[in-house]
């Protein structure tokens, strides 16, 4: 879904179809919120399948975000079409197409929608109801690496469409939250085997993505939350390695990106494997200064200013 400029109105209908995608000019999006805001307060009590009601709020959340009376309406029709027995064979594909609707509006290039708080709560509360319900299908039934791109894929969709998009990387926090559950049917081993996989491909996934987006603390932050939950060190250390290497090698000055190389220095992430890491950072500063970029004064501040954040705050 995309808001079209004046000058690609359609010529003929209201929207502009291309495959998946729509376009719609913002004028005809507000006409129809108005329209459709009648209609759910009219009908707001009436929580059946087939109700104008969900409709009408497919139309004001994609016009305002943040009506969080329209979200609740959708949480409270799930709920009941889970407790009415005759609609239990309806509920997987209502909760489907419920995640299908949020995550396409928070994917879209509508810079509002996808940093909006009130539509990432919503996504992980449907997360969560999947899960306390059993209306998803089991984690342990897929690969990890194919499930943890499909959890993160939206979230680093949206992070691009909306830099520093804190609210998207806080719903991938907490969407570990019911994932850390163990099974009850003595799956624990083949249960935790699983979740370490699925843990190693969000961290190297996210490190490839903010890689390709250095200047984005918040992604930063989120892999500084991710890699102490790795089980073994050895991973934590490759992670942290190569991004080092990379900084180094492309002679990054991006700020988020050296906050990040000196926090997870400094701290015991990877316990003693930092001390190489470290010293082959300060022989990079060394070099560079041994160059002294008359045109660039300012071009490795941030190395220096990292060593000399490790050497104060560093855990020993």
């Amino acid at each position: 879904m995309e808001l079209l400029p004046p000058a690609l109105s359609p010529a003929e209908g209201l929207v502009l179809q291309d495959g998946i995608y729509l376009g719609v000019s913002k004028k005809v999006l507000a006409q129809a919120y108005l329209i459709a805001r009648k209609v759910f307060f009219k009908n707001q009590n009436d929580l059946s399948l087939h109700s104008p009601t969900l409709g009408a709020t497919d139309i004001i959340l994609l016009f305002d975000p943040e009506h969080l009376t329209a979200a609740n309406y959708r949480k409270k029709r799930l709920v009941e079409l889970h407790q009415e027995p005759s609609e239990h064979s309806n509920i997987k594909a209502a909760l489907n197409e419920e995640i299908y609707f949020v995550t396409s509006i928070l994917t879209s290039p509508l810079h509002r929608q996808s940093k909006s708080p009130t539509l990432w709560y919503h996504r992980l509360w449907l997360l969560n109801f999947a899960f306390d319900h059993k209306l998803c299908n089991r984690p342990l039934d897929e690969r990890p690496q194919n499930y943890a791109r499909q959890m993160l894929n939206p979230v680093f969709k949206s992070g691009e469409q909306h830099p520093k998009n804190y609210y998207a990387w806080q719903f991938a926090r907490n969407m570990l939250l019911p994932m850390q559950k163990l099974p009850g049917n003595g799956a624990k081993t083949i249960w935790e085997t699983w979740f370490d996989e699925f843990l190693l491909t969000c961290a190297t996934t996210v490190s490839d993505w903010c890689c390709r987006h250095p200047s984005d603390t918040s992604g930063w932050s989120y892999l500084i939350f991710l890699l102490p939950k790795l089980r073994t060190l050895e991973h934590r250390t490759m992670i942290i390695k190569e991004i080092l290497e990379f900084a180094i090698h492309l002679h990054c000055r991006q700020e988020s990106l050296w906050i990040f190389i000196r926090t997870v220095l400094a701290d015991e992430t990877i316990s003693h494997e930092r001390y190489p890491l470290i010293m082959q950072l300060k022989a990079y500063a060394k070099k560079q200064c041994a160059i002294k970029y008359s045109s660039e004064p300012e071009s490795d501040s941030y190395v220096t200013q990292a060593i000399r954040w490790i050497d104060l705050y560093k855990h020993t």
